[in-house]
């Protein structure tokens, strides 16, 4: 039995890799492609400066930049940070609100009054800024990349998909559900019973309608959280 791994093509390799190594065999499946794009302004002015995905760090490191913190969403962005020269000041949790909770805390001592910069892409979660605005924090939001989502299955994933080779799907996004889903949905009628789908946080399992089966939520949002949850559903390594 393998899993399928559906991330971003950015994160892909790296998130694979680590579920291989664990001793998954792993089947890989870019839902999205991305590209980077210049930033609005040539000059990045904030006391907070937040990068929710590797694939937003290109075009800051292109920018001139003046900050205070800059703050991580999980460590695949924070060492594609490092790579490109930027130092992570905080790493935070995938769920936005918890990282918002976690800037807070670090900015308590700070004047109030201060602002916020969020470098992500052409399809931005925001719900996570109410914190901020309760807190008197202004929010601005930059564009560093598209997206651009696939519209079919792979024949090789197809093919596993239908006959039951693929026992569990990883999901790391709210999109990247959606878009697994509509195309699961689209192939012909399955000999095998769909396979379990492992999500990264409680918005990507919702993001899940009209699976016939409840999605599973890693308990924590992270790769090794998703790997925990792969065996407590009796999915063990090289089995």
């Amino acid at each position: 039995m393998a899993i399928l791994v559906c991330r971003a093509a950015h994160a892909l390799a790296r998130t694979a890799a680590f579920f291989a190594a664990q001793g998954y065999p792993t089947q890989a499946l870019a839902l999205a492609t991305t590209q980077p794009q210049p930033l609005p302004h040539s000059q990045v002015v904030a006391e907070v400066i937040v990068l929710t995905s590797a694939a937003a760090v290109t075009s800051l490191a292109a920018a001139t930049r003046s900050y205070r913190l800059l703050a991580c969403v999980g460590e695949a962005t924070a060492q594609a940070a490092r790579e490109a020269g930027l130092e992570p000041d905080l790493v935070g949790p995938a769920q936005g609100e918890a990282m918002a909770r976690l800037i807070l805390h670090a900015t308590a001592a700070w004047a109030p009054g201060w602002r916020l910069v969020h470098v992500t892409g052409d399809r931005p979660h925001t719900a996570w800024y109410a914190a901020f605005a309760a807190a008197g924090v202004q929010v601005t939001t930059l564009t560093a990349y598209t997206t651009v989502y696939r519209t079919s299955l792979p024949e090789p994933q197809a093919r596993g998909l239908q006959t039951g080779e693929i026992a569990a799907v990883l999901l790391f996004s709210a999109q990247s559900a959606q878009t697994f889903v509509k195309l699961y949905q689209a192939l012909a009628p399955c000999q095998a019973p769909p396979p379990a789908l492992v999500c990264l946080s409680p918005a990507v399992a919702a993001a899940c309608q009209n699976w016939p089966a409840p999605a599973h939520v890693a308990p924590l949002p992270d790769r090794h959280g998703m790997a925990a949850c792969l065996r407590r559903l009796g999915l063990q390594p090289g089995v």
